[in-house]
């Protein structure tokens, strides 16, 4: 069985060195090199931490949580791979929480905290507000937003959402399409805000400024977004627009929907592009042309962040490196007749 003192003899460091670098412990004053060669000293040698004895003297638990509004969403699934290869890097145990909605209650919230003894939380909500992140943060939990922004905390980790809606943008643009409506997300949510503005600065590129009717609130549900494209999709419009592009896969799959009570044929009445982009959306009936964003990285980078606060380090608000990238499949098409 490899032992604290054996990777510490592969690294050539003393054993103090190696124990406290593999505890990520932030007063340590070594060069990253050293770090790095104690790391893969101990995955050469299969090195495993006594996370009972190292908790007990640190008072963590080497575990933190992960709340989703619904982990059964394949969206969400690239997402927890990437909490889960990161986490387990730095040999800490990931409880996955379902918050059973797009909502994510406090009193609920805090009840799950105290009683799991988490060391950290990772919330991917578009809805956290302020106010639930003062109470968490009050009670010296270390909290890091993914997918969403809080002012109340130090860092955060985002996508470039305004890069992904210009691409959809400008794909139906390239096709012909001037008349493209939006399905939104709610209006006081981060990453519904960010959407939104970049749907409305890419078509501002192409000279072409919005109708107030090819807009339509959403709340990132199936239900709602079907409600909304009823009206989005309204045969009496005389300017109804003939391309769609959505803030979120579910907000899609709802106006694929009303398309099909209007009578509409997608893409030859109606393309439809989302963000969101996922494997299985090339078996949808059509195949979904998506805006591919990296949920994975997204989630590895929130998980390095969460323990970096943990060990008391300064962290902030970072934007995945990886750009967007659009998949086109059958939904889009050319503008139909009067298009």
């Amino acid at each position: 069985m490899a032992t604290l003192k054996g990777v510490a003899n592969h690294a050539g460091v003393s054993v103090a060195t190696a124990a406290r670098v593999l505890r990520d412990d932030p007063s340590l004053s070594v060069r990253a090199e050293t770090r790095e060669r104690v790391r893969l000293a101990a995955r050469d040698l299969g090195y495993r931490p006594n996370r009972l004895a190292s908790g007990l003297r640190t008072r963590r638990s080497g575990t933190i949580a992960l709340v989703l509004p619904d982990p059964q969403n394949l969206v969400w699934g690239e997402t927890l791979r990437g909490v889960e290869r990161a986490a387990a890097e730095r040999e800490y145990v990931v409880v996955v929480a379902d918050a059973h909605g797009p909502t994510l209650d406090a009193e609920q919230l805090a009840r799950f905290v105290l009683e799991g003894r988490m060391d950290g939380l990772l919330v991917a909500f578009a809805t956290i507000v302020d106010e639930l992140v003062a109470q968490i943060a009050g009670r010296g939990l270390p909290l890091v937003p993914i997918n969403s922004r809080s002012a109340m905390v130090d860092g955060s980790v985002t996508m470039d959402d305004g890069a992904g809606s210009a691409l959809a943008v400008d794909h139906l643009v390239g096709l012909g399409h001037r008349r493209i409506g939006f399905l939104a997300g709610r209006s006081d949510t981060d990453v519904g805000r960010r959407r939104e503005q970049g749907y409305r600065d890419a078509l501002a590129g192409h000279g072409i400024t919005p109708e107030p009717a090819w807009v339509a609130a959403g709340d990132f549900t199936e239900r709602q977004a079907a409600e909304s494209a009823m009206r989005l999709l309204d045969p009496n419009h005389p300017r109804r627009p003939t391309a769609i592009y959505t803030v979120n896969l579910a907000s899609a799959l709802g106006v694929r929907t009303a398309a099909g009570e209007r009578g509409l044929r997608i893409p030859s009445d109606l393309s439809l592009v989302t963000m969101d982009d996922h494997a299985l959306l090339a078996h949808t009936d059509p195949a979904f042309t998506a805006v591919r964003m990296p949920m994975e990285e997204m989630g590895s980078l929130g998980v390095r962040m969460l323990i970096d606060a943990v060990a008391g380090k300064p962290i902030s608000h970072v934007r995945t490196d990886t750009p967007p990238e659009i998949v086109v499949r059958r939904s889009t098409g050319v503008p139909g007749e009067g298009g």
